[in-house]
Order: C-alpha cells, then structure tokens, then sequence
C-alpha cells in the first residue's frame, strides 16, 4: 500500500507540475483543433483548472492509501464528480462563446 501510496503523490506532483506549464502557456494538453488565428487562452485555463483537479485527485488517493483513512476515498469520488462536471459544463461554456464571437464577425 506504500508503494502506491508514493506512486500516486509522483503522479500527484507530475499533474501540479503540468497544470502550471498550462497556466504559464507552456504547453497545451487539449483534444480540441485549433483554428489559425484562434485563441488558445480559455484553454490553457481549462486544462490547467482540470490538471489541478486531477493533482487534488491523486493526492487525497495517496494520503488515502498512506495514511489508511478510508473517508478519504468518498472525496476522492467528490472531487472525480466535479472534476468531470467543471470539463463538461467549460466546454460547453467556452463553444458558446466561439459561436458568439463567429456570429459577431458575420
């Protein structure tokens, strides 16, 4: 259980890592195509915010697994629910504002 422990704090610490190179524009990790000319920035925030999640996610794991408090577990479920319905409802949020924007130029 240690090891694993460990294992997810690395993963933990490897997403803290990663959601900064978001926010810092570094490096973008997103499925969506870009258009030429388009802006990137309502997407290294998205990113960034989830790769926080997901460091808040492994971290209570660990803590879970080297600390053996199992309510530990049912915020990790927690923090899996919002980290799924913050993406969804960004989405969303973000698409209706490209769509805006494209009206706007037409």
């Amino acid at each position: 259980m240690i090891v694993l422990g460990i294992i997810f704090a690395l993963i933990s610490i490897s997403s803290l890592v990663i959601s900064f190179l978001h926010f810092t524009h570094k490096i973008l990790f997103n499925n969506h195509v870009l258009k030429e000319g388009e802006n990137k920035d309502p997407y290294y925030i998205q990113s960034g915010i989830v790769f926080l999640f997901v460091f808040l996610i492994f971290g209570v794991i660990s803590l879970e697994m080297l600390l053996e408090l199992f309510f530990l577990f049912y915020v990790s479920i927690g923090l899996i629910v919002v980290t799924v319905i913050y993406t969804i409802l960004s989405i969303v949020i973000i698409n209706n504002k490209e769509e805006k924007e494209d009206n706007h130029e037409e």
